[in-house]
């Protein structure tokens, strides 16, 4: 198993407490910048391609944009839900829509 060291705190603020960059990161932030999940959306928003979620202790997540062959698989499976749902009248949504759950955390799957 891969761990990395915590790390001290920046002068931000935050602290990197969670996995290494390529998995994504996960942020402790202070307590006073009570982040929403409208400011997560906008966060979003403004840094196309990094997905952000929030955990129900108040951690941000972020993870880098997935690799075309990700992407690739991603598609060809959705396309399968898709067509299963639709003819079973349905509804299926992508992998990049993020859900609010009732312990406060927003993630995306």
């Amino acid at each position: 198993m891969f761990t990395t060291p915590q790390r001290p705190e920046t002068d931000t603020g935050a602290a990197l407490v969670g996995a290494p960059p390529a998995y994504g990161l996960t942020l402790q932030l202070p307590s006073q910048w009570d982040l929403t999940v409208d400011r997560l959306c906008e966060l979003g928003e403004l840094n196309d391609g990094y997905r952000f979620e929030l955990t129900a202790e108040g951690q941000l997540v972020v993870s880098p944009p997935p690799k075309p062959r990700h992407n690739w698989v991603g598609n060809r499976v959705q396309r399968q839900i898709d067509r299963w749902t639709v003819s079973s009248g349905g509804v299926a949504w992508g992998d990049s829509i993020g859900y609010q759950l009732p312990d406060g955390s927003f993630l995306i799957p």
